[in-house]
């Protein structure tokens, strides 16, 4: 409330001060009049209407001759603040500007908002702290200083657009529909503009507000409600960029040492791999927890280790309830497809995979396990059998572009193909003509005889195959306009021993069989070559956590922000082979519990006896078994601390395998498919 000064008799608006007041007052007017009329276009305003003033000017005015030179809205004046006349600080900085922040961060603590939900880039210039008009958090903005959004986005290495589609062409004749761009910049004729010198003070009216400000934060209130809940049904990202999408391209039976990328004896072509490599997280301690598909591919969606998922052997289901990579993507808001080998299903292999055998997948293509890598089959449904001619990658690469050109928001996508898995020689004739038996080498643990020379040259001709269908996923993600908000890993379940210290297939801990190829390209992920281990079982809560995502799983971690930075990664890994069974049990490979650094291999059997001991710096090929000189007694023994240390983390009690499968309540389904694959070789369990 005004008041008049003493010395003019306590009159408002008498006496000398007041009149030198509206002197100076009269002055401001008088130039702000010759200014507007020096501006073009002045007698030709289409607002003016002879006899009424204009509003705006009107309001302007009365504010000049009050003293006051800048725009204040009329909710805030003379509102009182704690005892005190508030003071008018542009930018909406103060008291008021804070009570407006608490109650809008008070909301989003009762509606339960994710923290990136909060972020949101500051407004230009405005510099200052509080709520927006959708009840985003502001960050600190200022020289040197970044939004919450434009922080995240530059962490995440996106920009505001990207990974957009282009906005449809809009046909002849017709207007494209104005749309905001964000709650500061509402569409043309959609709505009141928030003024940029409206206090935050607004979100909660304090003091002897207007009934108009009290109604004003209702609505705001309301808004608030209604976009905390919208939020919580959209997937987690950074305000302004599409989340970005998943693709995985999963390889069976690739083992980590011959990739191109990585040097090295093996001469294998990977072009496509290479350049994903080249700009992307390319890790050569990639590592398969346990190695044989089933388990691997389980810790793999689950982030869980077999004793902890129950896939403990190849053709045992995995269990609808757990959590997985999937679930977690579908629930954000993903749109979830697999296409090609899931054989996670039980029994029979050959068969269509049901949604509760796949959880959180919506869209499937492919067929349970199945090794026709030409001219085979898949499902797309309970009774829809479809026959392929030609070479499976490929088909399935087709089915691929197909599910891709279909998306319009985020999608998570794993294309799992068979090669280079046997039968090696289902490559197609053209495919192998890259690699002349003459010039065709042989690794050093490896017998060099003219049949592994061929085994190699088909080994690497699927491998140069699978890498072709991996550069046509990733050109047609650039044709969608999607690639550059896209997150592609390319990997496999587990390695092939081919041949290397006398064994083939998988199942036991040589690095033939532990090692995997891991490369991880796409927004947030820099190009870089860390140090340390990224398991498979580590795969799952590391990709949620590149996404903003809660981590799942048990065992497996969250390696996204030692990712982002470029490692290292995690130092050592729990690796093992929870059952033996068909031909690692066939060739002597039983149960073992290992563990995997970056430096050494160790394994104990189990029975508690040490088994390998390699120093895979100084022994590469890992030809120097350890174990069995007595004067690295010290380092087997150090070895075999650290690896109990990995099981009691990992709550694994390293049963024998009919213990295992009696705890798990799996002795049923374990007898089932040993008696279906095995026949009269079959090691069936007696409870």
């Amino acid at each position: 409330m005004e008041r008049g000064h003493p010395a003019d008799g306590g009159r408002r608006g008498a006496g000398p001060v007041r009149a030198v007041q509206r002197r100076r007052a009269d002055v401001r007017v008088g130039e702000v009049r010759a200014g507007h009329r020096a501006l073009p276009g002045h007698d030709r305003r289409q607002d003016r209407v002879s006899g009424r003033r204009d509003p705006d000017r009107r309001r302007r005015d009365q504010r000049l001759r009050q003293g006051r030179g800048r725009d204040v809205p009329h909710q805030q004046r003379d509102r009182v603040v704690a005892g005190r006349p508030r003071q008018h600080r542009q930018g909406g900085r103060g008291a008021a500007a804070g009570a407006g922040r608490a109650a809008a961060g008070a909301l989003a603590d009762e509606r339960r908002l994710p923290v990136r939900d909060l972020l949101d880039q500051p407004e230009p210039g405005a510099g200052r702290e509080g709520v927006r008009g959708d009840g985003r958090r502001r960050s600190p903005g200022g020289p040197g200083r970044e939004g919450g959004a434009a922080a995240e986005r530059r962490r995440l290495g996106v920009g505001r657009d990207q990974g957009q589609r282009a906005p449809p062409a809009v046909p002849a004749g017709r207007a494209r529909p104005a749309v905001a761009e964000d709650a500061r910049r509402p569409a043309a004729g959609g709505g009141r503009e928030r003024r940029p010198d409206r206090g935050e003070a607004a979100a909660r009216p304090v003091g002897r507000a207007r009934t108009g400000a009290r109604r004003d934060a209702a609505a705001h209130a309301g808004r608030l409600r209604r976009r905390g809940q919208e939020r919580r049904g959209r997937p987690a990202g950074v305000p302004g960029v599409t989340p970005p999408n998943v693709v995985v391209l999963l390889a069976d039976q690739w083992r980590g040492q011959d990739q191109g990328w990585i040097g090295g004896p093996s001469r294998v072509r990977t072009p496509n791999l290479d350049r994903l490599a080249a700009g992307g997280a390319a890790i050569a301690g990639g590592r398969a927890s346990s190695p044989v598909c089933g388990p691997s591919r389980a810790s793999l969606l689950t982030g869980r280790l077999p004793h902890e998922h129950g896939v403990v052997a190849n053709d045992l289901p995995l269990s609808p309830r757990l959590e997985t990579l999937a679930t977690a993507l579908s629930g954000a808001g993903y749109r979830t497809g697999w296409i090609g080998k899931w054989h996670l299903a039980g029994l029979p292999r050959d068969k269509w995979v049901p949604p509760a055998a796949r959880p959180g997948i919506d869209h499937y293509a492919g067929v349970d396990c199945s090794h026709e890598h030409v001219d085979g089959h898949y499902y797309t449904g309970p009774e829809s059998r479809i026959g392929f001619t030609g070479y499976e990658p490929e088909v399935q690469t087709d089915l691929a572009v197909e599910f891709l050109a279909e998306q319009d928001g985020p999608f998570f996508l794993t294309v799992s193909y068979n090669p280079p898995h046997d039968p090696y020689d289902s490559v197609p004739a053209p495919l192998r003509a890259g690699y002349p038996i003459e010039r065709m080498t042989v690794p050093p643990n490896t017998p060099d005889t003219p049949e592994q020379r061929e085994l190699q040259r088909l080994y690497w001709s699927a491998i140069t195959a699978v890498d072709a269908q991996i550069g046509r996923v990733a050109a047609e993600l650039e044709r969608l306009g999607l690639r550059r908000n896209t997150i592609i890993v390319v990997t496999s379940d587990h390695g092939d021993l081919l041949g290397a210290h006398g064994l083939r297939a998988k199942q036991s801990p040589y690095a033939e069989a532990v090692r995997v190829p891991m490369v991880i390209n796409g927004p947030g992920v820099p190009a870089c070559r860390p140090a340390g281990l990224l398991g498979l079982v580590d795969l799952a809560p590391t990709l949620l956590g590149l996404l903003g995502l809660p981590p799942i799983g048990t065992y497996g971690r969250d390696l996204s922000d030692r990712l982002r930075a470029g490692g290292p990664l995690r130092g050592e890994l729990l690796t093992g082979n929870w059952v033996s069974f068909d031909n690692g049990y066939d060739q002597g490979i039983g149960e073992w519990r290992g563990l995997g650094a970056e430096d050494l291999t160790y394994a104990r059997t189990a029975d508690g006896r040490p088994w390998l001991l390699f120093d895979d710096r100084a022994d590469p090929w890992q030809l120097d078994n350890l174990v069995a000189d007595p004067a690295a007694a010290g380092r087997v023994a150090e070895a075999d601390a650290r690896l109990a240390a990995l099981l009691a983390e990992s709550g694994d009690a390293f049963w024998p395998a009919d213990r295992l499968l009696t705890e798990l309540g799996l002795v049923g389904d374990w007898n089932a498919r040993e008696s279906a694959l095995r026949g009269d070789r079959a090691r069936l369990i007696v409870s």
